[in-house]
């Protein structure tokens, strides 16, 4: 992978290494469902709206059912299970849930895209997982408020955060088989409207049953719901698809092993979390988890292999002219 598109990279775990901060703020104040919703939904329709006034070719009846499917595995049903997740569980629960998607994603290519694995990956997930988890743990513990305790609704979160997870992971792998030439932006676009469409009859119900806060005229609860919308859904996403294009489903995956790492520095800059040293061993952990994964196989150039092989190149060469020679004289006599 290209410096640039490591750079990519680190800016979408940046990205949506935030996420969990503005769920963290929105959800207790509007609903899961309404947060999920309107997550998607507004990215949704800044992005559809910014194609069509630039006049681009979305193609939706063409690949009307790849962004329903993509819009259902990639937007409304993880996005409502994260917000889930942070109604009952502390977001530390939720960010190693998310991380384990490179995970999900290598089994899933393994299975459906005939991917081979080999050491370097194999070490990798180990590695990268075992930073995350020191990350996590260290995080979730030892806050004011004392341990968490684990309950059945900590449980509930928990499986939500791993079916997320595996519904990305999923999503992948299916634009990978089954729709390799739809256009990312329309992609990002449109699967977040259908995925806003699909959730809105629900949060609705949710809306209506849900009890008014003074919170909700808060500036601080827009600017969240503005950051969870347009950063981490329609910037993110169109980072994130771009980015599919160009390396792969099983590289781009690998940027939730880096969105732990943001998670920590901004909920130390901004919540006032101290940052520990098993924080910092775990985030090392996990860089060099992504080195190993994203390692390709040396391949010889072409100037090495001519100096291995030109001299016998040659000398076959000398040979069989040689015995051609010999042909042409023996025919000849």
């Amino acid at each position: 992978m290209s410096t640039f598109n490591w750079f990519k990279l680190t800016v979408l775990a940046a990205i949506w290494g935030s996420s969990f901060i503005f769920m963290k703020i929105l959800v207790p104040v509007i609903g899961v469902l309404p947060t999920a919703c309107l997550r998607i939904l507004i990215s949704g329709l800044v992005l559809t709206s910014g194609m069509k006034l630039l006049r681009m070719n979305l193609e939706f009846k063409k690949h009307f059912r790849h962004y329903f499917t993509v819009g259902v595995l990639n937007a409304a049903l993880p996005f409502f299970l994260y917000s889930f997740a942070a109604l009952h569980a502390p977001s530390s629960l939720s960010v190693i849930m998310n991380s384990t998607t490179p995970i999900f994603g290598a089994v899933f290519a393994l299975m459906w895209l005939e991917e081979r694995m080999n050491w370097k990956k194999g070490a990798g997930f180990f590695l990268g997982t075992s930073g995350v988890t020191l990350i996590a743990l260290k995080s979730s513990h030892g806050q004011a408020s004392g341990a968490h305790e684990f309950s059945m609704m900590t449980l509930l979160s928990a499986f939500a955060g791993l079916t997320a997870a595996a519904c990305y992971a999923l999503s992948g792998i299916y634009m990978k088989r089954f729709a390799p030439n739809v256009r990312s932006y329309s992609m990002a676009g449109l699967s977040h409207l259908l995925g806003g469409l699909i959730l809105a009859p629900f949060a609705l119900m949710e809306w209506s049953g849900h009890p008014s806060s003074p919170a909700l005229y808060d500036s601080k609860t827009w600017a969240a719901l503005l950051g969870l919308s347009l950063l981490c859904s329609a910037i993110g996403f169109l980072i994130f698809y771009h980015l599919f294009d160009r390396v792969g489903p099983t590289q781009t995956l690998m940027v939730g092993y880096l969105i732990p790492a943001f998670g920590i520095l901004w909920g130390a800059l901004f919540l006032g979390e101290t940052i520990h040293t098993e924080m910092v061993a775990g985030t090392v952990m996990i860089l060099g988890a992504v080195a190993l994964i994203s390692a390709k196989k040396s391949v010889p150039t072409p100037k090495t292999l001519s100096k291995q092989h030109l001299d016998k190149l040659i000398q076959n060469e000398l040979v069989a002219d040689a015995e051609s020679s010999a042909s042409s004289g023996a025919l000849v006599s």
